[in-house]
């Protein structure tokens, strides 16, 4: 019988998957699994105490050191216990009994069925009583493990129904304690994996990512800790505390609200990148994941002075939700802090401020935003932004914005407020193709307060653009310069233009450079459009470089007053329709290369223009059209 080769390649394979099956199979054998209620009595009716089962449970895991499997069937397991059941410490300090605790465990699944809830108890002591310190304890505690899976489980801390004594003073501020209360608690543990887990309402951490100290150096093995689909919401401190480990990846996770319950404890933030004890912590990456109405910070990654440059580094943000928090009297906070090096955030929305970043010493290490969008709006009507969207205090250095967007709606907001005094200085920020929009909720009145940001060393590099989301309006009549002049300013505290750069921010936006430079580099094009003025004020400078192009279009303005200086050895071109005006005893000073070009149609103001600081006139004759005098 002649066999074909199709059919012999076929039973090859066959026989082939049926070895690798078996040789599967032998290499490994199913872990032994046991059930919260058939095995060990739990009731999961809300009422019953279900916590001597978890005893049960947690002693069979750890006597299975190669791995076992915990099925938690669907209902509410009542859990918590302290008095004489809980755990002395030193120095009057009482842990209550964790509800897992899994030492030195391998390949451990743990599998809620249904709606499986772990409910903390009301009434569990939290803070100090008389000399003694209270903690409910942990939800999980995984001490020294490896291979720890956990799926489809709810911890319900239900920290607003503890029994409060008085903060770590006790001053009375039970609002303002941080004792061991996390969902769950990963010290010294690898290789974790969690999905469609949620901690919600302890006392201090949804979760916590730790080792001991000094037992995580820079170069160790990764942590690696998994989260997919989970929450971490409505906690007292942080959603989730990362103070040591490499290795974090969280998908379409939730690290929401921290400090909007009965507890807030210290620093409220969806997420706090804090390496603690010498250790170190990098490689992170957080996609579609929210960070939203915290009481304080989004995401806060700050860095105490005392630690190694590089302790924590080189995190992701990707399509991310981040916002801050603006609630005077209560807690406000930014949407972002960023004080490490190598973080990055792409695709993400952010509410409200991003406040100061790593002082980078060269652009590999610089934090980095790209296709971000930035705004002051409210988001589900809590208000997110103080006063910029980005602010830092000497801080900041290399930062880079690629293709991002920034939105302001409230007059009393600005875009970016970059403070250049101090050591060392903000520097070299720079913004790549960004659009900076103003979208005013409210018209435009001559008693509001002027709008100012101020940057310092920026660069606009690829193609910038100033836009306006509002409604025009009526056109302002060039006699009411009071009007006209106390509209909100854009401050460039100094800056260079290394691409295009649109000035359309209007309608009747002012742009200044005070006491600084503007600098328009070799090769590249400032373009000051409809209903927007482009001032230099007392002690600025706009400088044109040769091989520099400034365009004022129709409708648009250049303004030198009370001193300030163009120096032109670029091209100057005034379209029909455009103004310039200036205080001409100190006249634009044209460069040998420099070329001044008035359009017919261009209006040479000589009237007097005033300005709140200094009601000068303008003075002098306007400039001539000058042709370029070198090569």
């Amino acid at each position: 019988m002649q066999v074909s080769s199709s059919s012999w390649r076929q039973a090859v394979a066959v026989v082939a998957a049926t070895l690798l099956g078996s040789a599967r199979a032998r290499a490994a054998p199913a872990l032994p699994t046991v059930n919260l209620v058939a095995d060990f009595g739990a009731v999961g009716d809300g009422k019953a105490d279900d916590h001597p089962a978890f005893s049960k449970a947690e002693a069979y895991l750890n006597a299975h050191p190669a791995g076992a499997k915990l099925i938690i069937p669907r209902g509410t397991y009542l859990v918590g216990r302290q008095g004489s059941g809980g755990t002395p410490g030193v120095n009057g300090y009482y842990h209550g009994d964790d509800v897992l605790e899994l030492t030195q465990c391998r390949n451990v699944t743990i599998e809620g069925q249904g709606k499986a809830v772990l409910k903390f108890r009301a009434g569990l002591k939290f803070g100090h009583f008389k000399g003694e310190y209270w903690t409910p304890g942990y939800g999980i505690h995984l001490r020294n493990c490896t291979g720890v899976a956990i799926t489809n489980l709810t911890i319900e801390g239900n920290s607003d129904n503890y029994y409060l004594g008085s903060g770590p003073a006790e001053t009375g501020a039970n609002q303002q304690m941080e004792g061991d209360n996390d969902g769950i608690y990963v010290d010294g543990t690898r290789n974790v994996t969690l999905t469609k887990v949620n901690a919600r309402h302890m006392g201090r951490d949804g979760i916590m990512l730790k080792f001991a100290d000094g037992a995580y150096p820079k170069g160790a093995a990764p942590a690696n800790l998994t989260m997919t689909d989970c929450a971490f919401e409505y906690n007292g401190r942080d959603g989730f505390s990362w103070v040591a480990g490499a290795g974090v990846r969280a998908t379409n996770c939730r690290f929401n609200h921290q400090g909007q319950g009965t507890i807030r404890a210290g620093l409220r933030a969806g997420i706090d990148i804090e390496p603690e004890g010498g250790n170190y912590l990098w490689n992170g990456i957080f996609t579609n994941c929210q960070f939203v109405n915290n009481l304080q910070t989004g995401v806060l990654a700050d860095a105490n002075p005392s630690s190694a440059p590089d302790q924590a580094r080189a995190i992701q943000f990707v399509g991310c939700t981040i916002s801050g928090n603006f609630q005077p009297g209560r807690g406000t906070g930014p949407a972002i802090v960023a004080k490490w090096p190598s973080l990055s955030f792409s695709k993400c929305t952010v509410y409200g401020e991003l406040r100061n970043a790593y002082n980078a010493p060269d652009d590999q290490s610089a934090v980095k935003f790209a296709a971000c969008a930035f705004t002051d709006a409210p988001l589900n009507g809590q208000a997110t932004t103080e006063t910029a969207l980005v602010q830092l205090y000497h801080a900041g250095n290399r930062m880079q914005f690629e293709q991002c967007d920034f939105t302001v709606r409230a007059y009393t907001h600005c875009f970016t407020q970059i403070d250049n005094l101090g050591n060392p200085p903000s520097q070299n920020i720079r913004f790549k193709s960004c659009r900076f929009h103003t979208a005013y909720t409210q018209p435009l009145t001559p008693n509001m307060p002027q709008v100012r940001a101020k940057a310092t060393t920026v660069t606009f590099e690829g193609n910038c653009q100033f836009l306006s989301d509002a409604a025009p309006g009526p056109r302002r009549s060039r006699k009411a310069s009071a009007v006209h002049l106390e509209t909100p300013i854009y401050s460039f505290w100094p800056a260079q233009v290394a691409g295009t750069l649109s000035l359309s921010g209007g309608p009747d936006l002012r742009y200044m450079v005070d006491s600084n430079e503007l600098t328009v580099k070799a090769g590249s094009v400032l373009t000051i459009n409809d209903r927007n003025e482009l001032i230099v004020y007392t002690g600025g400078s706009l400088r044109v470089e040769k091989g520099a192009t400034l365009i004022v279009n129709a409708g648009g303005e250049l303004t030198t007053i009370g001193g300030g200086v163009v120096h032109l050895d670029g091209t100057l071109v005034v379209k029909s329709g455009g103004f310039i005006c200036g205080d001409w005893g100190t006249p634009i000073h044209v460069g040998p290369g420099g070329r001044l070009q008035y359009d017919p149609g261009a209006n040479l103001r000589t009237d007097p223009l005033r300005y709140p600081d200094n009601e000068r006139n303008c003075q002098g004759t306007p400039p001539a059209p000058v042709a370029a005098k070198g090569p």
